[in-house]
């Protein structure tokens, strides 16, 4: 492991650190700063030892801790993480006017993202990472469930070289929780799935019989938090980047569903490829005038007794996807990963075959762009 010096205070207990063996800055916390935080904000920290943290925070798309200095003058014992000097994306979403809601940041850019989440989730999830086009890694791992992908949480570097983007990563790690696969050999599951609850900790013994009933019957404060969860935020946060807009699925104030999906499927898509469609982009002359979907139903629980709603738009996603200015290739890649029922059986067990979908759709679309 590298040997790290401590250059300059940025803040209390907070340091810029470099090392002789990597080029670039790197960010150092007090280790006893952590400990003085609540246990929401740092529970991953408290729970496993520094070597065993870096083993799991080590991902080219991840926040990871890449070392550990002790400088008593400075205060002790630190940390040492990558340091995201590109800032956040939640930052870039708040600093760029969104001039339509059908094309906002560049398909290049969302590419860029995509690929990085997609890929911190099934080494987080899986335990695999991508080394050339294989996927490779620990066949004892222990599933980790993010909980909480969302832009606040996903950071740049700035560029190193002549790439137009710098690294991308996934950070915030206050709410992950470390789990097992709790579900499926009863009957009741058609296969074992990674999950915990929703907010919060507790034993995995406690969670078990919460979690293992029918989902038909979860009401949605008590619906499991899986990987169909974690994979549907990272749609979301595309999402967000491509048409300026935050999904919602349920609002904090009354209770009401925010997101739909065409019962057909995607019924605009669809009468456009019966035009003859075969564009690239979506919006495109074939898709019908009307632009309207008429089969909106949401799969996510509406409270009964609930005839108020508040103002905020309810989004038909296949709706908002046929007409989006982007590419097929990254339209299929977010609807397969925003195509979630919770109360459904049919729950995502591993995080690899989407991000192979990505890498799939990526290599299509920069295919394509090179052609044209």
């Amino acid at each position: 492991m590298s040997e790290f010096t401590l250059v300059d205070e940025i803040d209390s207990g907070v340091w810029s650190a470099s090392t002789a063996d990597v080029e670039g800055r790197f960010l150092a916390r007090r280790v006893a700063d952590y400990h003085h935080r609540q246990a929401k904000d740092n529970a991953v920290l408290l729970e496993l030892q520094h070597d065993s943290l870096a083993r799991v925070l080590n991902h080219e798309n991840i926040v990871s801790l890449v070392g550990r200095v002790r400088d008593p003058g400075a205060g002790g014992d630190f940390f040492v993480w990558d340091y995201c000097d590109g800032g956040s994306l939640d930052t870039l979403l708040r600093w760029v006017r969104c001039e339509s809601t059908l094309y906002h940041l560049p398909e290049a850019l969302c590419w860029h993202v995509l690929r990085a989440l997609v890929r911190a989730v099934a080494f987080l999830h899986d335990g695999k990472r991508l080394d050339g086009r294989r996927w490779t890694g620990d066949a004892a791992w222990s599933p980790i469930l993010h909980r909480a992908i969302e832009p606040r949480n996903v950071f740049f570097q700035q560029p190193r070289g002549g790439e137009a983007f710098g690294p991308c990563k996934l950070g915030g790690f206050g709410d992950a929780a470390v789990t097992g696969h709790v579900m499926g050999g009863d009957g009741t599951w058609p296969c074992s799935v990674a999950a915990t609850v929703q907010t919060g900790w507790e034993p995995l013994e406690e969670t078990r019989p919460k979690i293992a009933r029918d989902p038909e019957k979860w009401k949605t404060t008590q619906r499991a938090y899986t990987l169909s969860d974690e994979l549907w935020s990272v749609g979301s946060v595309v999402f967000t980047m491509m048409s300026g807009r935050r999904l919602a699925l349920t609002c904090q104030s009354r209770g009401c569903v925010h997101v739909a999906k065409c019962s057909e499927g995607g019924c605009l898509r669809a009468a456009a490829e019966l035009r003859g469609c075969r564009c690239v982009l979506g919006g495109c002359e074939h898709v019908p005038e009307s632009r309207a979907c008429t089969h909106d139903v949401s799969d996510w629980h509406q409270p009964e007794k609930r005839k108020q709603r508040c103002n905020e738009a309810v989004v038909n996603i296949d709706s908002w996807l046929a007409l989006a200015r982007y590419s097929c290739w990254l339209r299929d890649a977010v609807k397969a990963l925003l195509d979630f029922d919770p109360h459904s059986k049919l729950l995502t067990a591993e995080a690899v075959p989407f991000a192979e979908q990505v890498e799939e759709g990526y290599r299509a679309w920069e295919e394509a762009a090179g052609a044209s």
